[in-house]
């Protein structure tokens, strides 16, 4: 299980492990669909969804939640379309955030994580370097079955 916070002495406040050092590269995890929410990019009005993603129990990233924005463009649809076969959502249906939820939350995908490079935001500051959603892994295989932990190995690794 992933420990994602450690006290401070001189505040007493839990200050939270970078997610850049507790996933791993081109990694591939089980992670469960906690919701999606649709998006509009501030900048150019680019509609996307949020994903907030929780890591299974009795994984290494028990309990993280990784965060990620996939926007819906022509040349990242694919992503989009990749989420919703690996969670077994046909059609995205309804956009608004209860349909969203009710077609997603719960659902259990394998996820292959990215880290993006930090850089400047363009005002003087810095992005941090950040764990990214690189794809989603699979079918809706997992979501079938009593022990999807289990099958994913078997059906992964094997």
């Amino acid at each position: 299980m992933a420990n994602t916070q450690t006290q401070t002495p001189e505040n007493n406040k839990p200050e939270r492990t970078p997610l850049t050092e507790i996933f791993q590269v081109n990694r591939t995890y089980l992670m469960t669909i906690d919701t999606v929410t649709a998006v509009k990019s501030k900048n150019k009005g680019t509609p996307g969804f949020k994903v907030s993603l929780v890591g299974v129990p009795e994984t290494e990233v028990a309990g993280v939640r990784l965060i990620d924005t996939l926007w819906n463009t022509e040349k990242t649809k694919w992503k989009i379309q990749n989420m919703m076969k690996s969670a077994g959502v046909n059609t995205l249906g309804g956009r608004d955030d209860l349909s969203l939820y009710k077609s997603f939350a719960g659902k259990q995908v394998m996820v292959r994580t990215i880290i993006e490079k930090g850089r400047e935001d363009g005002t003087g500051g810095f992005y941090a370097d950040s764990v990214r959603i690189g794809n989603f892994v699979g079918d809706n295989t997992i979501n079938r079955y009593k022990h999807p932990f289990l099958i994913t190995l078997t059906k992964t690794h094997f």
